[in-house]
């Protein structure tokens, strides 16, 4: 089922109804008023150290923070770029890891370009794929 949840969430356009599956406006319907396709674009970049640099475009978001199994699912802060992106520095080894975004400290997202997996609780999360060296 999360599966064929994603592949109508990729193809979701202007004007369509969708339902909330989540939150406080659960079972609620709409009309989509705006799809913003740079939202959820994820950029990892390896520094030295065991140290990667993960920037995500959020438009419109207020905070964001990353969490993921390397740190036991708790929130780290980003910072928002001049460019209008959300960035950190994490430390992190080589492999793949589940994570997920905390927009507004609010919402959780799963970064709709990322890989993505399931995250053991009926839901997603996205993937962090990191190569050794």
């Amino acid at each position: 089922m999360a599966q064929a949840r994603q592949k109508v969430r990729s193809k979701i356009r202007k004007n369509d109804m969708v339902m909330v599956v989540k939150g406080r406006d659960r079972g609620k319907t709409g009309k989509v008023l705006r799809v913003r396709p740079e939202d959820g674009r994820v950029r990892v970049e390896r520094l030295n150290g065991g140290r990667v640099r993960v920037t995500v475009a959020l438009d419109d978001a207020k905070s964001a923070a990353i969490a993921g199994d390397w740190n036991d699912w708790s929130p780290a802060p980003m910072s928002r770029t001049k460019a209008g992106r959300w960035t950190t520095v994490i430390q992190v080894v080589p492999g793949v890891h589940r994570f997920s975004i905390l927009v507004d400290g609010t919402r959780w997202i799963v970064p709709s370009v990322a890989p993505q997996a399931s995250d053991g609780f009926g839901g997603q999360a996205a993937l962090l794929v990191i190569p050794d060296a």
